[in-house]
């Protein structure tokens, strides 16, 4: 008798370990999966912090020359709006006034190292406001994402 429950148990467990596998399968694929997901997202949002990077070093570029031709500042010599485009990115006239240089320059550099890039130069009651936009379609197709620095010179 005791050799009749052994192998109706041998019978009834003959698939067993196959549908360990399978299982063992599907829990190794959606890890899989989440490991592919988790690194579109990585990389997403690695090159977003570049742009925000680069957005910096460039807002604190202008600031610096700024600082250097503080009398053009104070004449307003270095206040632009995001719709006025870089004028000429080749290599300016030698009669070009020096804000007029570094304006043209810092622009350049902004539509080359953001896409889409803008930069505005403002100075609202004593503070000077350079900010920059671009476009991270990474997250959206028309996301605009803004960087402002303010100072005061």
């Amino acid at each position: 008798m005791n050799r009749r429950i052994g192998k109706r148990l041998t019978r009834g467990a003959r698939g067993f370990s196959l549908i360990e596998v399978l299982v063992s399968v599907v829990v190794l694929g959606v890890g899989l999966l989440g490991l592919a997901a988790l690194q579109v997202f990585s990389s997403q949002a690695n090159q977003s912090a570049n742009f925000r990077t680069q957005a910096t070093a460039l807002a604190y570029d202008m600031l610096d020359r700024m600082r250097v031709n503080r009398n053009a500042v104070l004449r307003g010599a270095y206040y632009t709006g995001f719709g006025a485009p870089a004028a000429n990115c080749g290599a300016g006239t030698v009669s070009e006034a020096i804000a007029d240089r570094d304006l043209r320059q810092w622009k350049c550099a902004i539509e080359a190292q953001l896409p889409d890039g803008k930069g505005e130069v403002r100075m609202p009651g004593g503070t000077v406001v350079v900010a920059i936009k671009w476009k991270d379609s990474r997250w959206s197709a028309d996301a605009e994402t803004e960087f402002n620095l303010t100072a005061k010179l």
